[in-house]
């Protein structure tokens, strides 16, 4: 399952995941057995602290039959009562809190972009007075407690109905601490988080897309750049896990300060967490030494996307015994730049079973972009790419505007133009990411999409 974004919407459970239920539930539910004792005679034990907590997170229908329905037959409407006027004593007593770190959540996901949804399988009558007591009822596009709809029989089929009465939003993202939270966002094909701080644990939420620790980790996690990332790491694992031999090749290009060299820190640091062994091989440690680099001082471009960098040396040292042995264990000493000196060691060991990726601005050459089991291009426009680099380099106090723009206009944007149009990597990637906003970028190509 992916997380499929970029999701414009999150839908937030309530009980577990925004709001700490514990303190208003236990006492609750011993208002309960006193009235039931009291009011109809019945000599019912009280629950424990892990049998309410069981209950948390059950429409009152489940609830009713884990709970009451062998002591009270025929007492539903009763027992419904009771427990709406217990919640609201208790309510009303200020007992239950919001998670520490949960108004800064919804705050920062709301900036972030999206947009909120509750959906909980507890009743309008308790939802409503929570969600003002907190002060969080603003932060939400709309409210669906579970109650409000008798047709409605489980969480599956709340969300169901926010989809299809939601249907301008392109996508949604789950997030739950219980286990039904997860599996109704799998019935509706839907990213799902689960958060650890709640009454679900780890080994109930094992498949959810992602875990969360703390309100913080589930902020970071929303991070749009971050959830690409995520959606990438899970579609190469797939890959990893459907190619029986050899490691996998994962091609990412795209033209200067596209932003490809920080994915690939990403998603190498995201497959590392999920056990991989993963290698990053960089073109710039290719480069030719300067005097082939710029040996057509007429041709800036041309000399650019033909000799910048040496295609052999990649072709044979690493890409061709990759593809050939399915493993690779090299040394290999690059051109130093700012030097022009071969001092640049890397040591390449990639097992049969690994995962490289393989970064660069024209990797995709037809010469090259054959070696690779999945090709990913990072696409911005060229205003987009002479902007960042004129940003980095007044940061970093380095080569006057008008040098820059004309290093730029006359070598690097019209050789990345020679490569766009002649080998066409666009067309050959199965993967596109528009990355022109780099705190929000999306797929324009996926095959998943």
């Amino acid at each position: 399952m992916h997380l499929l974004s970029p999701a414009s919407a999150i839908i937030f459970d309530l009980d577990g995941t925004l709001f700490k239920t514990s303190a208003l539930s236990e006492p609750a539910f011993r208002l309960i057995v006193d009235a039931i004792r009291s009011q109809k005679g019945i000599e019912m034990d009280y629950f424990s602290a892990e049998e309410v907590a069981s209950f948390i997170g059950h429409s009152f229908n489940e609830v009713w039959e884990m709970a009451f329905a062998h002591h009270l037959p025929g007492e539903k409407e009763y027992v419904h009562h009771t427990m709406q006027e217990a919640e609201r004593k208790m309510l009303m007593a200020g007992a239950g809190a919001l998670y520490a770190g949960v108004p800064e959540l919804l705050q920062k996901t709301s900036e972030e972009g999206y947009r909120l949804y509750l959906a909980s399988n507890c009743s309008e009558f308790y939802m409503q007075p929570v969600i003002e007591k907190t002060d969080i009822a603003h932060h939400f596009t709309a409210t669906y407690p579970i109650g409000r709809y008798p047709y409605i029989s489980d969480k599956s089929e709340l969300l169901s109905l926010i989809i299809a009465e939601n249907p301008h939003e392109t996508g949604f993202i789950t997030v739950g601490d219980r286990e039904m939270d997860i599996t109704a966002a799998q019935e509706n094909h839907l990213g799902s988080i689960g958060v650890l701080w709640g009454f679900g644990g780890e080994h109930e939420l094992s498949s959810a897309d992602l875990l969360a620790g703390n309100p913080q980790q589930l902020h970071t996690m929303l991070l749009k750049k971050n959830l690409l990332v995520y959606d990438l790491a899970d579609y190469i694992l797939e890959l990893r896990e459907r190619k029986k031999k050899g490691a996998l090749m994962v091609g990412i290009s795209g033209i200067d300060n596209s932003g490809k060299t920080t994915i690939c820190m990403r998603l190498s640091e995201s497959l590392r967490r999920d056990d991989q062994q993963v290698s990053t091989i960089h073109i710039d440690d290719f480069h030719n030494p300067q005097k082939i680099r710029h040996q057509d001082p007429q041709h800036p471009c041309i000399s650019f996307y033909q000799h910048g960098f040496d295609y052999s040396a990649l072709e044979e040292r690493i890409l061709k015994p990759l593809r050939e042995e399915g493993t690779l264990t090299t040394t290999w000493t690059g051109i130093d730049i700012s030097t022009d000196e071969r001092t640049l060691r890397r040591d390449y060991n990639i097992p049969p079973d690994g995962i490289a990726l393989v970064e660069g601005v024209f990797i995709f050459r037809q010469a090259l972009r054959d070696y690779f089991d999945l090709r990913i291009f990072v696409d911005i426009s060229p205003e987009t790419s002479l902007e960042r680099v004129r940003t980095r380099h007044r940061l970093e106090g380095k080569r006057e505007e008008m040098e820059l723009k004309e290093r730029y206009d006359n070598r690097y944007l019209p050789g990345q133009d020679i490569y766009l149009n002649d080998d066409k990597p666009k067309e050959q990637s199965q993967i596109i990411i528009d990355n022109n906003d780099h705190q929000h970028p999306f797929f324009t190509k996926h095959p998943l999409f």
